[in-house]
This record gives C-alpha cells, sequence and structure tokens, in this order.
C-alpha cells in the first residue's frame, strides 16, 4: 500500500473498501469496517497508518465498510496531475481471481491476441483461481499485477524453462489496457522480472509477439529487448496472416 501512496499524485483520493483491498492483495482487519478511529490510529502497530502519512496523505474522511477519502498535506501543482494515476505491482493473490478474470476480458476487447493463450486456459474464474495457487506454490512462475486506481490495469506473467538444458531461460509475457499504457508500468514490470530472475539464476528473457501488436514491440526494444527472428504467417487473424516476431534480453 506505500508504493501506491507514493506514486499518487492527486490532492485527494476516495477509495472503495474493495479497491483498497485490491491495492493490498488481501482482506482488511475488521476494525477498519466497524471503526472510524482505525483510519485515524497512531499507536502501534502502523503498518497501515504510515503507508499513507509517509507519503503526505491524511484520513478526511471514512463511510466504514464503503469508502476511505485521503488527502495530500501538501497538493501537487503539476498540471499534468488529471492524467496520472498511482500504481502498485504486487504478487497476484488467489483472491485476485474474479479481478483479473474481469481484466482479461477486457483486455480481449482491445486485442484478438495478445493473451488468447492465456485466456483461453482460464475459461472461467474456477481456473483462474486453481492456477494463481498454483503459481504462489511453484517456484518457476511468477504472476504480478499492477493496481492501478484500485483496479487490476496490467500483469506480468514469468515462466522459467524447466528443461534440464534450457533452464537458464524464461519466457515474459506483459498486458496492459489501453487507457494506462502511458504509464511506467512497462519498465517497472520489466525491472521486477529482472530481480525475480537473478534470484533464480536466469540468464535470458524470451518475447514472442504477434507483429500486429507493435506498440508492445516498441516498448520492449526501448527496455533493452532486441528483435532475434521472424516466423512468417505465424498467426491468422481475422483471415489475415501476421508473423511472429521474437525478442530476448541477456541479463548480465
Amino acid at each position: 500500500m506505500a508504493n501506491y501512496f507514493k506514486s499518487a499524485k492527486q490532492t485527494v483520493l476516495q477509495l472503495s473498501f474493495t479497491e483498497l483491498e485490491n491495492i493490498l492483495g488481501q482482506k482488511l482487519p475488521n476494525a477498519s469496517y466497524l471503526n472510524k478511529s482505525w483510519w485515524l490510529k497512531s499507536k502501534s502497530p502502523l503498518k497501515y497508518f504510515t503507508a499513507w502519512t509517509e507519503n503526505d496523505y491524511f484520513v478526511a474522511n471514512v463511510l466504514p465498510g464503503y469508502y476511505v477519502t485521503f488527502k495530500r498535506t501538501t497538493p501537487f501543482t503539476d498540471q499534468t496531475i488529471d492524467d496520472d494515476h498511482p500504481y502498485n505491482i504486487r504478487q497476484a493473490e488467489a483472491d485476485d481471481a474474479s479481478e483479473l478474470f474481469v481484466f482479461q476480458r477486457a483486455l480481449q476487447t482491445q486485442t484478438t491476441f495478445t493473451i488468447q493463450n492465456f485466456i483461453n486456459a482460464h475459461p472461467t474464474v474456477q481456473h483462474l483461481h486453481k492456477s494463481l495457487v498454483e503459481y504462489k506454490k511453484t517456484e518457476h512462475t511468477l504472476l504480478l499485477v499492477a493496481i492501478v486506481d484500485g483496479y487490476i490495469g496490467g500483469f506480468v506473467l514469468i515462466k522459467n524453462n524447466q528443461t534440464a538444458h534450457l533452464k537458464h531461460r524464461a519466457a515474459i509475457s506483459i498486458n496492459i489496457l489501453n487507457q494506462y499504457k502511458h504509464l511506467d508500468l512497462v519498465p517497472s514490470f520489466i525491472e521486477k522480472a529482472e530481480q525475480w530472475a537473478h534470484q533464480k539464476n536466469i540468464q535470458r528473457l524470451d518475447v514472442s509477439l504477434c507483429t500486429r501488436s507493435e506498440e508492445m514491440v516498441d516498448m520492449y526494444e526501448q527496455n533493452g529487448f532486441t528483435k532475434e527472428g521472424t516466423h512468417q504467417k505465424a498467426f491468422l487473424i481475422d483471415d489475415v496472416f501476421y508473423d511472429e516476431m521474437t525478442l530476448g534480453k541477456i541479463l548480465s
């Protein structure tokens, strides 16, 4: 939650309890639903209270169980403030299944290919919930979500190849809703993916994209990935053939 408030620039933030729990990735304490005083707590433990107070916000109003209004102590004067969205990147939890299912359906309306394989593997919330539980248990897969304005605005999936002679490689897939592509989510996702990769002794990241996704190809290149090859007529979308572009990044 502290990362969310750190990136926030709005003078006033009104967040529902659902949005706050999406940011946290877990349920709020029962006391937060019952008492306004919980939000004004200034005695230990303070892990929630300091999340906003150390980032120049204070609680201005609370409707228990519905929403909390936060205000900045010192308002920003930046004229582009309305274009900014505070976000927090964290590991996906099993409780994110419903929200992530809604996200993938929204993304499906914006692109016909980018996450088609992910959608095919998770046709229901139950399938998605099962995968999220497995991702948390496994050592070779990481799914991170970006919580933007209290909702999932993007995710990155990293899978380490488990074949003996390919264990130094991992496939990475980033998916972001169009309305949030102007944010710095791609470099943030890649930075966290590389941190995880170093912990796993992974030496290289691989990306496979449809050439129809020109914007994403450019974003990967801007973040150190290099085009390595093209598979012609790899995809057939709406009766039109598209090539598959492969990119890679060697990690130091």
